[in-house]
């Protein structure tokens, strides 16, 4: 091994170590969504990375919009199964953030990217999300099916989509 390769190796664990002591300490936001509400939004996930070489891990965090369009961290869900399912307050905004975590344990590379919506549910419907990460492309896709099951695709809205109610 080079000295190049070697500080590098040393930087990339040193950091991690300090990664490890941040979340240890408790000052990071990471934690579990409670996810106690009623099943209305069911996320497909699809992670390829395109080698056995490196991994792919995905997941969502949610966070209320309050009506002066504020965010408030609720918690994080892994979407570690082909279907999970979360329960979202209806008529309430949330804002969701769609991360995607890579990593290749021959290049010693580590990555991460991001899609994130507004979604305001509404009390009927239902709401399939197909998340998808495949040799470094990644897609978010909403699909809203009311009580007729009528099913239409949501495009993705940034957060000052967001409306604050006087």
């Amino acid at each position: 091994m080079n000295t190049r390769d070697y500080n590098r190796a040393r930087r990339l664990l040193i950091a991690g170590y300090a990664f490890i002591i941040f979340l240890a300490s408790g000052c990071a936001q990471v934690r579990p969504y409670p996810n106690t509400l009623a099943k209305n939004l069911h996320v497909h996930t699809t992670t390829d990375s395109g080698s056995m070489f490196s991994s792919v891990h995905a997941s969502v965090e949610v966070y209320e919009v309050d009506a002066a369009c504020k965010t408030h961290y609720r918690g994080v869900v892994a979407l570690d199964a082909p279907t999970v399912d979360i329960g979202l307050a209806p008529g309430r905004q949330s804002f969701l953030v769609f991360g995607f975590a890579s990593s290749s344990w021959l290049g010693n590379s580590n990555g991460a990217i991001s899609q994130a919506t507004l979604l305001t549910p509404r009390s009927v419907d239902i709401y399939d999300i197909d998340v998808s990460y495949i040799d470094e492309l990644y897609n978010v896709v909403i699909h809203e099916t009311d009580r007729n099951g009528r099913k239409r695709e949501i495009d993705t809205q940034r957060l000052s989509a967001c409306q604050a109610k006087k």
